[in-house]
């Protein structure tokens, strides 16, 4: 009678701890964690803590999702064939933000970035910066209309202070180089 309840109690320890071991091997950390990551909805975790939530196609984002990167950036907007394309919004660690157009995983074509000081830049955007005809306000009402290059004010543009006073010409790396100084915008209304 002892030795059959030892033999029952050692075959119930070791159905309890095989359990363990499934079950263990079953809580996955990384890959496909629910849905279809193949065709479909689903949600995708890689080891160093990214996430993917979104529509796959051929195992590709593709269509709306959501990338959250393990250092506390995001994406949020369209992807075709595994890449960022269409429309977007893309956080940054340092509280800066970009709502805009992407192309194949860059920030390519119209958009506008916030940054954490208060500034807003709306217009062109190629290769993630600032690029082409854009404006640039700051929190104390200055504003620049004009061209940028890679997120300078580079060429012509006008600059325009809370006081009104314009300066409106030729910029070169982000300095005004005409001479010609406009006293105060005229009232239109």
């Amino acid at each position: 009678m002892k030795r059959l309840l030892t033999i029952s109690l050692l075959f119930f320890f070791l159905t309890v701890l095989s359990a363990c071991e499934t079950l263990q091997r079953n809580d996955k950390k990384t890959g496909c964690m629910s849905g279809d990551c193949n065709n479909g909805q689903g949600i995708y975790v890689w080891e160093n803590g990214s996430q993917y939530t979104g529509t796959f196609k051929d195992s590709k984002f593709d269509g709306a999702g959501i990338y959250a990167y393990p250092d506390g950036k995001s994406y949020k907007g369209q992807y075709k064939e595994g890449k960022m394309h269409g429309q977007g919004i893309f956080t940054f660690t340092d509280g800066k933000k970009y709502s805009g157009e992407f192309k194949n995983n860059e920030m390519n074509g119209k958009g506008e970035f916030t940054y954490p000081d208060g500034r807003k830049y709306t217009g062109e955007i190629k290769d993630g910066y600032p690029d082409g005809q854009g404006t640039l306000l700051w929190p104390d009402g200055s504003k620049y209309i004009g061209e940028f290059q890679k997120n300078i004010m580079q060429g012509k543009g006008k600059l325009i202070s809370p006081n009104g006073k314009i300066l409106e010409g030729n910029f070169v790396n982000g300095i005004y180089v005409d001479k010609k100084i406009n006293k105060k915008k005229k009232n239109t209304g």
